[in-house]
């Protein structure tokens, strides 16, 4: 019975330090790449905040892993959600492309990424397509695509952390394909 116990800390242990090395292996190996798919100087200053209209306009014909987070400007979950996972790609250099998705104004999205020094691609999706393409009902939400196809859906029943957790996860083993392949 209490090796049954100890087991369980133990594994998730050994899992939190394989995820720990992959993010340390990938920081030291990762290029940051702007939206459009061109590498970056590690130091070259983020594009100035655009407004976009459709999710074809940045993710093109890119095979990074693009991560929508559907966020409102007023909701502050949404905004820890969003900018935990700016700091997450910014601190481990992913070439990924974050992307925030809001059906506000222009100027509410301008006021919030400016605000927040969020300068991402934000999609003003003022007719909610993508909301019911991925069949979003709640702020926030997320969904990582590979290749323009499905790679994660966010769970609403789940908690944040747990939440979080899985995208970032998802997120690593993308990452880890492209570098490694």
């Amino acid at each position: 019975m209490k090796a049954q116990v100890l087991i369980k800390p133990i594994i998730n242990l050994a899992i939190a330090m394989i995820i720990y090395f992959q993010i340390n292996m990938l920081s030291a190996l990762a290029t940051p790449v702007s939206p459009d798919g061109q590498v970056m100087a590690p130091s070259s200053p983020k594009p100035p905040i655009k407004i976009y209209s459709s999710l074809e306009e940045i993710i093109n014909n890119s095979s990074q892993p693009a991560i929508l987070v559907f966020f409102s400007s007023v909701c502050h979950v949404c905004w820890d959600e969003l900018l935990e996972m700016k700091e997450f790609i910014e601190k481990f250099s992913l070439p990924v492309i974050l992307i925030g998705i809001s059906a506000e104004e222009t100027d509410e999205l301008l006021a919030f990424a400016s605000k927040y020094s969020f300068n991402y691609p934000i999609i003003q999706d003022r007719n909610r397509n993508l909301y019911r393409q991925f069949k979003v009902k709640l702020e926030p939400f997320w969904v990582i695509l590979q290749d323009h196809q499905l790679a994660y859906i966010d769970d609403y029943l789940l908690d944040f952390q747990t939440r979080i957790d899985r995208a970032k996860q998802c997120l690593l083993r993308l990452v880890s394909k492209l570098t490694f392949s």
